[in-house]
């Protein structure tokens, strides 16, 4: 299953907040910069900024799907080989 909440085509615009409920947000809201430290402290010295700047948007859209399919934001094996159908086709 994957997870879904914007329509087929759109874009995601960067907020630079977390998604998700309100609980779940502050909760990560506190703990985001510990994050970050234990990030930097796992990344090759030789890291660039870009580097880190990936792996924190990574380590956020896996929250961010990790939160959709608690939600129950996902979609079926099956609709997903029919988007995929009608996408090969085009």
């Amino acid at each position: 299953m994957i997870a879904r909440d914007r329509p087929q085509g759109a874009s995601e615009q960067h907020t630079g907040r977390m998604h998700g409920n309100r609980q779940g947000t502050l909760r990560r809201a506190r703990g985001e910069g510990g994050e970050v430290r234990r990030l930097v402290d796992v990344v090759p010295d030789d890291a660039s900024y870009e580097d880190i700047q990936y792996h924190i948007y990574v380590r956020q859209k896996v929250e961010r799907g990790l939160e959709e399919v608690a939600q129950g934001k996902v979609a079926s094996q099956e609709e997903v080989e029919r988007w995929m159908a009608k996408w090969l086709e085009a």
